[in-house]
């Protein structure tokens, strides 16, 4: 990650909302405060996070562990970062931990 993407800090609320703000440093001083924002929802078996944003298409991420204070896990990307007109997959593993 960029530094300036180190500080944005992703809110998950109870009725089914989230939202991505860029923190105190953004990428490009003309870029909203807020990233991203959606709904979320859990499948039936509580092991994937989908987060629909407002933006684009869903998004679909592997819960490895998730309580009150962590969320751990898993989310695929296809892409072709280097321009090369191939893409590769890619496995990003994330933590996110609580904000008090």
């Amino acid at each position: 990650q960029e530094p300036c993407e180190k500080d944005n800090i992703t809110f998950f609320t109870s009725d089914l909302k989230y939202k991505v703000d860029e923190g105190a440093s953004k990428c490009d001083p003309s870029d909203t405060q807020i990233q991203d924002q959606g709904t979320w929802s859990f499948n039936p078996a509580k092991t994937i996070i989908t987060l629909d944003s407002n933006n684009g298409a869903p998004e679909a991420f592997t819960i490895a562990e998730l309580s009150a204070s962590t969320f751990k896990g898993t989310y695929r990307i296809v892409e072709d970062f280097v321009g090369s007109g191939t893409a590769t997959a890619y496995t990003l593993t994330f933590t996110f931990t609580a904000v008090k």
